[in-house]
């Protein structure tokens, strides 16, 4: 999903449907938001470390549906700051051959929250890259705004070794 200040109804969702989840967050869950959306089961919390897909693998292993906005801005002072969908929790769910679902929140006709989850089209081919499948979750996006949404295809890390001066080969 992207960042929408929907993540907490989709796991309150998730929790309501009776599933386990864990969210792969910059800094840690909020226990009042959690209560305020209702849920009971709260879920496992992993911090974006340099160990964050060692322990998102254990969570899917132990049975957990892992939630996780693969959106970034660059710079967040910038008028104009673009938008991106980061590639690399594509490339982790290929190899681990998770299922891969596309979330994202609206506000219905009758003023409720709507929690949106599809199945993302990639699942059925394994040898896409995940360029491709963070394209279709761009697809996804605006299909259910309803308008381009101008995101860009780009590896978070990528761009943070260019802020930090670090170079590529």
């Amino acid at each position: 999903m992207i960042h929408s200040q929907g993540e907490y109804a989709i796991l309150a969702a998730l929790d309501r449907a009776g599933l386990r989840s864990a969210m792969i967050t910059a800094s840690p869950i909020n226990p009042t938001r959690l209560a305020n959306y209702g849920v009971r089961n709260v879920p496992l919390n992993i911090l974006r470390t340099s160990s964050t897909f060692v322990e998102a693998r254990a969570a899917l292993r132990d049975g957990y549906t892992l939630v996780c906005d693969v959106d970034y801005v660059l710079d967040k002072k910038s008028a104009n700051a673009d938008r991106y969908i980061s590639t690399p929790l594509f490339d982790f769910q290929r190899l681990v051959k998770a299922e891969l679902y596309f979330a994202h929140i609206r506000i219905g006709e009758d003023g409720e929250m709507e929690c949106v989850i599809e199945r993302a089209p990639g699942n059925d081919n394994p040898n896409g890259s995940a360029a491709l499948t963070a394209a279709e979750f761009i697809e996804f996006i605006d299909k259910v705004q309803d308008k381009p949404s101008k995101f860009k295809v780009a590896s978070w890390s990528m761009h943070m070794n260019q802020k930090a001066g670090g170079h590529q080969e």
